[in-house]
């Protein structure tokens, strides 16, 4: 049986170690970190002194601030939803679970809308040729105006984008804040993520789907959601948000100078 290279792992443990005061941006964070650290000092050959878990125990968390991005309603018509999947495009974002959404959204002629952006590197998944080519598809057989697609340098025009799209979807297996999800938020869209990781700390339970190895059943609950959501619009109500008061820079201001003081 091949061993496991711990000295990886250890990397992250002793910068805590070295460090006057250990923060996290999530209870998620802290939890699943402390959580990996018991789980890998079991494993060690060497006793490790309580006086190494006893530190990294003594944490506080305190989120990562939010910008100031202003809130404005979408500009789709009631009949169309416009949705924005707005992560780094790489394999931990769940790129296939993306690509089973929208092969069922074509499948069902949905009019929703995409807009595939974030920050890609030099090999990208193979999901995302296949995902370009099915919103090409569904976009020209129901008529829709064919969404953005790729990375969006200009900042300003990133959160128009943001502002202009009725939801921010997330197929994330790792995420320790959102800060994505959080600015899609702030700029009026209403959210649909996994119910796990960092997300039920912030988001409405009627916002997140289950998150399984199946993704057929994924699919299933997020296309519920969704069209749930394109009858809210229809009828003209607002979709559910998020308040994230507790993350913006003036309420966390405090929270840092009082931690940099100490």
């Amino acid at each position: 049986q091949k061993k496991q290279n711990v000295e990886p792992l250890l990397v992250p443990i002793y910068a805590a170690i070295c460090a006057d005061k250990i923060i996290f941006n999530s209870n998620y964070n802290r939890d699943t970190f402390i959580k990996g650290v018991k789980h890998l000092l079991k494993t060690l050959p060497e006793k490790i002194p309580t006086e190494v878990l006893d530190k990294l125990e003594n944490n506080t968390v305190i989120p990562v601030p939010l910008p100031n991005i202003n809130r404005k309603e979408s500009t789709t018509s009631k009949d169309q939803l416009s949705i924005i999947w707005n992560h780094r495009w790489e394999y931990d974002k769940g790129p296939e679970l993306l690509l089973q959404l929208i092969t069922e959204v074509d499948l069902r002629n949905l009019p929703i809308r995409f807009h595939i952006v974030g920050e890609q590197f030099r090999h990208t998944p193979k999901p995302f040729g296949d995902i370009q080519l099915k919103l090409k598809s569904h976009a020209s057989r129901l008529g829709l105006k064919l969404g953005a697609f790729g990375y969006i340098n200009n900042r300003i025009e990133y959160h128009s984008l943001l502002q202009s799209s009725d939801l921010v979807l997330s197929t994330a297996l790792h995420d320790f804040q959102g800060l994505a999800i959080q600015e899609a938020c702030l700029a009026g869209c209403s959210p649909i993520t996994p119910r796990s990781l960092v997300y039920p700390e912030y988001v409405p339970e009627d916002c997140m789907y289950e998150n399984s190895n199946n993704g057929k059943e994924q699919v299933r609950e997020i296309i519920e959601i969704l069209v749930n959501r394109l009858q809210l619009k229809k009828e003209g109500y607002s979709l559910p948000q998020v308040d994230l008061t507790n993350y913006t820079g003036q309420v966390l201001r405090e929270k840092y100078n009082d931690l940099l003081s100490s």
